[in-house]
């Protein structure tokens, strides 16, 4: 089994998890990302949405 350190580890690989990513990669904290990959169907569709304001969108430009 192949074992790495990290200082915080974050669940899920949607958009609040991929922010913390950011946020934290940029402040050199050392992080891992665990996400859970489901067989999805080839012409399936999310029903989730996401509404981003202008403030994050400037803010996930910057970062």
């Amino acid at each position: 089994m192949n074992q790495k350190s990290s200082d915080v580890l974050i669940v899920g690989s949607g958009i609040v998890g991929m922010a913390t990513l950011i946020t934290l990669t940029k402040y050199a904290i050392k992080t891992s990302l665990l996400c859970y990959s489901k067989n999805i169907k080839k012409n399936s569709r999310d029903p989730r949405f996401y509404a981003i304001t202008p403030g994050v969108k400037k803010w996930l430009e910057e970062n």
